[in-house]
């Protein structure tokens, strides 16, 4: 079974400023509550991550996996994909930046299937929790980053 988050948020910023918050992963230790550490492996020429270290505890359990970021439609989205993880089968991402009134409305979709699945509730908990970061804790961060 997977975990899937899918969801819209209207942020009171820019689409660019938006782009600018979410795509500074060293930083998402900061809003999102359960990420450990990130850290970045590579950089495109650009200097922005491609390849990414994350280690998460979700309920006690530590879920380490490196990511690949792909910026090819930036400003408008941020995507990920799996390359390796150790208690994860599949695991991708995206984060849509669109403009809406004088904001963005910020779109995400997150897709995560665990090698070895849990009873139904656990993983609906998994993904409250997961939805709770990207729909609240991360409008919050970016509209903060915005006043600044």
């Amino acid at each position: 079974m997977a975990v899937e988050c899918v969801g819209n948020v209207d942020v009171e910023a820019a689409p660019g400023v938006c782009f600018s918050a979410t795509a500074d992963l060293e930083r998402w230790t900061e809003w999102a509550r359960d990420l450990e550490r990130v850290e970045v492996l590579d950089r495109d020429d650009d200097g922005r991550p491609v390849r990414v270290r994350v280690v998460a505890d979700l309920f006690g359990k530590e879920f380490d996996a490196t990511l690949d970021f792909h910026h090819d439609k930036a400003p408008d989205e941020l995507s990920f994909t799996l390359v390796e993880a150790r208690k994860l089968a599949a695991l991708e991402g995206s984060f849509r930046f669109e403009p809406e009134g004088g904001g963005t409305r910020l779109s995400y979709r997150l897709r995560m299937v665990l090698v070895k699945p849990k009873a139904a509730r656990i993983e609906r908990m998994v993904s409250r929790r997961i939805d709770t970061a990207l729909s609240r804790d991360l409008r919050r961060h970016i509209e903060r980053d915005g006043r600044r």
